[in-house]
């Protein structure tokens, strides 16, 4: 199933920015084979927008948290749950899962396939980092528990990893820190770390409504 270890690759998206999905589904003609539209291989999270999403599903997914939650900040958290439930309805093995505004080399899927090979039996997810703790001299390292994603531009999530995941909710944070507090407060679930160079972000859109909230402080009002 899948591609290079890979059963399905997720790409939160907004879908406003429709050049980004644009650029997105040029770089994946790079490095997919050829039939991968066919066989339904990746997937663009686009439901669930920050200047769409309704303050019933901010309380629903957020709970006692919704008051504290960014706009932006709520809308990617869920658009990367909306993923897991996707994943685990369809037990989809290993996803790969990034944002849309990520740019990477063609070999990133021959990188991630060494990855998978070199990720313990019961693994839950492992970043794909752009640095490192000098102190980290494998392939992949255990990721201490609440250390942060260390610059990651995506991720790998394992079929027990987004049970996991949907085991912790509500939604407290942004998605990297979300899985911190799993880890710290889940012992089945294990994080690990691989660094990867070859992948560089779009500078933000002027018209980027996820980035913006964010860095403005817009929080839902009630």
């Amino acid at each position: 199933m899948g591609w290079q270890g890979i059963w399905k690759i997720y790409v939160i998206h907004w879908s406003v920015l429709a050049k980004r999905k644009k650029n997105m589904l040029r770089r994946l003609n790079d490095i997919l084979p050829q039939q991968w539209k066919e066989n339904n291989l990746v997937a663009f999270v686009d439901q669930y927008d920050s200047d769409t999403v309704s303050m019933k599903v901010v309380t629903c997914f957020s709970g006692p948290f919704a008051s504290t939650q960014r706009k932006g900040q709520f809308s990617v958290s869920l658009k990367h749950h909306v993923a897991y439930h996707d994943m685990t309805y369809h037990q989809y093995v290993v996803t790969l899962i990034v944002e849309d505004d990520v740019s990477f080399d063609p070999s990133i899927l021959q990188f991630t396939s060494v990855v998978l090979r070199g990720l313990p039996e019961g693994w839950s997810n492992c970043f794909i980092s752009a640095c490192l703790p000098v102190s980290c001299r494998e392939v992949v390292c255990l990721q201490p528990r609440g250390s942060g994603s260390n610059c990651a531009f995506g991720y790998l999530v394992s079929l027990n990893g987004s049970k996991l995941m949907l085991d912790h909710l509500p939604l407290r944070t942004t998605p990297d820190c979300q899985m911190n507090y799993v880890s710290k407060s889940d012992s089945r679930f294990q994080s690990y770390n691989t660094k990867y160079h070859r992948m560089i972000f779009e500078a933000p859109d002027e018209t980027d409504g996820m980035w913006k909230a964010g860095k403005q402080g817009d929080f839902f009002k009630y």
